[in-house]
């Protein structure tokens, strides 16, 4: 009787794997500090907004969620490292569309944190018409700030340029808006990547995960400053 031998797994496939684990422990909302919908606009469970608005922001990424695609995957344990009590849903080949969709089912069921991530710059070209509907959600619930995370990839995908120019022509015009450069970062240096030019080491990981907390943090903190918090 011959022995059929599973393939052995690319290095990308090997990293998304190991996220997926990472991230199949992670905290149901329940359990953790997500919203519920019955969660009123000035006591959610992430970061705190008092009677006048202020907004006051929570520890590591409790104020946070993130949509993303094999990337965010891969970098899960790094995220939930750099920003503890971020709540990540994340899936391999997801698009920006899908991800829309996701964001506005999230909306209406009360998931949405005050800060929302959205990491989908690899697999699907993003437009303007994209950043409106994702602005436009946003502004539907509690969502206080968008950061968006540009992506990395080799040449031939030539919709992720395209997509990281609109991103960042957003955060130019929105105050609403951020962007976590992940592309300007990784930018020269190919050894944070494996072989397919896309998914990060993990010295990448956490690179990838600091460029997104810092822009979580300056979104905290113009969100602070706009509605006079502390």
């Amino acid at each position: 009787m011959a022995c059929v031998q599973a393939p052995e797994q690319t290095e990308a496939e090997r990293v998304v794997a190991e996220g997926e684990q990472q991230l199949s422990i992670q905290p149901s909302p329940s359990a953790s500090a997500s919203p519920s919908a019955s969660a009123s606009a000035s006591a959610s469970a992430g970061g705190k907004e008092e009677k006048d608005g202020a907004y006051h922001p929570a520890p590591g990424g409790q104020d946070v969620t993130m949509i993303g695609d094999s990337v965010t995957l891969a970098s899960a344990q790094a995220l939930q490292e750099k920003l503890p009590g971020i709540a990540i849903d994340a899936k391999v080949s997801r698009t920006i569309d899908a991800g829309i969709q996701l964001l506005r089912e999230e909306q209406k069921s009360g998931q949405l944190r005050r800060i929302v991530v959205i990491s989908l710059s690899t697999n699907s070209a993003i437009t303007p018409d994209d950043i409106q509907q994702l602005t436009d959600i946003a502004e539907a619930g509690q969502v206080r700030q968008i950061v968006l995370v540009t992506g990395q990839a080799p040449e031939n995908l030539t919709w992720v340029d395209q997509s990281n120019d609109v991103e960042r022509e957003a955060a130019a015009k929105q105050p609403r808006i951020e962007v976590a450069d992940w592309a300007k970062a990784s930018d020269g240096k190919p050894e944070l990547l494996v072989s397919d030019g896309v998914h990060p080491q993990p010295e990448g990981q956490r690179l990838y995960a600091q460029t997104i907390a810092d822009a979580v943090k300056t979104a905290q903190t113009d969100l602070q400053r706009e509605t006079g918090g502390s």
